[in-house]
């Protein structure tokens, strides 16, 4: 009868073949694809470098395209400039011949141009306005005479000519002897600050 020793044996024989026969066939690949490899890296190399000289041809194929425009515009522009300076040679060659003929023109018709002149009526010159006359006015944005004659802020108002008579009314003002309120009185100016008057104002008293 086999004994469990003898299994176990056989197990590592078996094991022991698998990886040996693992081991040789990864070997055998790896020899089989390498030089795959390598020649897929020579081609590799070899078409980047057909490449760069196809780029090198191009750049230089634009270059020479480039020159040739360049020599064209050249060429236009000095002709342009050539036909600018006869078109300026025929025109002051026209105006020249203009000038002489109107030098050449009969001293009468200048005698009936100033006859002409002198027939007609001479329009009378319009004398122009003064400008006004400008004042610290125009930096409030107001007239002249809201300038010296209206209180500087539009709350306000003039209520008596003097300080007397505005103490004399609050003195017999109603509220203000029941002690309801409180009276001011206070002077008014313009915004010139010319005195207009007095202003009565009163304050509640809670």
């Amino acid at each position: 009868m086999r004994t469990r020793g003898d299994l176990v044996n056989k197990k590592k024989i078996v094991i022991l073949s698998l990886i040996v026969s693992f081991v040789t066939i990864s070997i055998v690949l790896f020899f089989i694809f390498k030089p795959k490899n390598s020649n897929n890296i020579k081609s590799e190399e070899t078409q980047n470098i057909e490449s760069k000289v196809k780029d090198s041809k191009d750049s230089k194929k634009e270059d020479k395209s480039k020159n040739d425009k360049k020599e064209d515009l050249s060429e236009k522009k000095s002709d342009q400039t050539e036909k600018a300076s006869e078109q300026e040679t025929n025109t002051s060659q026209t105006t020249n011949s203009n000038s002489n003929n109107n030098y050449e023109q009969p001293v009468q018709q200048q005698e009936t141009q100033t006859q002409v002149q002198q027939s007609e009526p001479q329009q009378p010159v319009q004398q122009q306005e003064p400008p006004k006359q400008s004042g610290p006015w125009e930096a409030f944005g107001m007239s002249e005479y809201d300038y010296y004659n209206k209180p500087m802020y539009s709350w306000e108002r003039v209520d008596f000519s003097s300080m007397n008579e505005c103490i004399s009314y609050g003195e017999s003002y109603g509220p203000y002897l029941n002690g309801e309120v409180l009276y001011n009185c206070r002077y008014v100016t313009s915004a010139s600050g010319n005195t207009l008057g007095v202003m009565f104002d009163t304050e509640q008293l809670n």
